[in-house]
This record gives C-alpha cells, sequence and structure tokens, in this order.
C-alpha cells in the first residue's frame, strides 16, 4: 500500500501542478495566442493591401504601356500624313516648274523661229533682188525694194 500512497501522491502532485499551470499560465498563454493570431491577421491584412497595391501598380502600368501604343500610332499616323503632303507638295511643285519650264521652253523656240523665218525673208527678199538687179538694166530704187521684198514676204507668208 505504501506504493498506493505514491501513487496517489504522485498524480496528485500532477494534478495540482496541472490545476496550477492552467490557472496562472491560461491568461498568458491565451494572450499569447490572441497577440499571435492578431499579428498573422495583421500580415494578412498587410499582405493583401500589398497585393492590392501592387495589382493597382500593374493596372497603372498596362494603361500607361496602352496609352503610349495609342500615342506612337498617332505619331506615325501624323508623320504618314505629314510625309504624303509633303509628297504631294513636290509633286505639285514639279508640275509647276515643269510647265514654266515648257512655257519658257516654247517662248524661245517662237523666238528662236520667228527670228530664223525673219532673217530668211531677208536674205530670200536680197537674193530676189540681187538677181532681179542684175538681170535688169535699170537700178532698183529703195521703194522698189520695199514693194518687192512685201510681195515676196506676202506670198512666202502664205506656205506656212
Amino acid at each position: 500500500m505504501e506504493h498506493l500512497i505514491e501513487y496517489v501522491v504522485f498524480w496528485v502532485n500532477a494534478a495540482l501542478i496541472v490545476a496550477l499551470a492552467v490557472y496562472y499560465g491560461r491568461k498568458p498563454v491565451t494572450r499569447l495566442v490572441k497577440n499571435y493570431n492578431e499579428r498573422v491577421e495583421a500580415s494578412i491584412e498587410r499582405a493583401e493591401a500589398n497585393r492590392r497595391e501592387a495589382e493597382d501598380e500593374r493596372n497603372n502600368w498596362q494603361e500607361r504601356w496602352r496609352e503610349i501604343g495609342d500615342e506612337a500610332d498617332q505619331i506615325v499616323d501624323r508623320a504618314q500624313d505629314v510625309s504624303e503632303r509633303q509628297r504631294r507638295e513636290i509633286i505639285e511643285q514639279g508640275a509647276a516648274e515643269e510647265e514654266h519650264l515648257r512655257n519658257r521652253v516654247r517662248t524661245a523656240i517662237q523666238r528662236d523661229r520667228d527670228r530664223a523665218l525673219q532673217s530668211l525673208r531677208h536674205e530670200v527678199s536680197q537674193l530676189l533682188i540681187d538677181s532681179v538687179a542684175s538681170g535688169m538694166s535699170r537700178v532698183v530704187t529703195p521703194g522698189d525694194h520695199e514693194r518687192l521684198a512685201n510681195e515676196f514676204i506676202s506670198e512666202v507668208g502664205d506656205w506656212k
């Protein structure tokens, strides 16, 4: 029976230690668990807030990239418009310069043609006068010369 008393005392002491540990340790352990749970919840809330912030930042960057893409498209469109306008202006300027040069060339050709015809008329009339004068015994007066030249020019003018 001595063992039984020791055995009972042991279990009473153990129960007493457990009871005291529960009585005095319950509040600190509860407080410790509560503080741990609060820290975990705060960490979860901070992590969630950081996740939302990161998601918002990602969305902001995606929007900015879309805006940059739109801006780039607008720049390309404006550049194409400007280049097309400049191309048309260059073509129009070229056409105007071509027309101006054609008119100058036509004028120069007409002027040279008129000079050549005038020179030819003068030489032909001079040759005619010389041939007529050599064949005639009389002297051709300036009035005769003028009359013969005008007759010849009017006949040559009809050949145009």
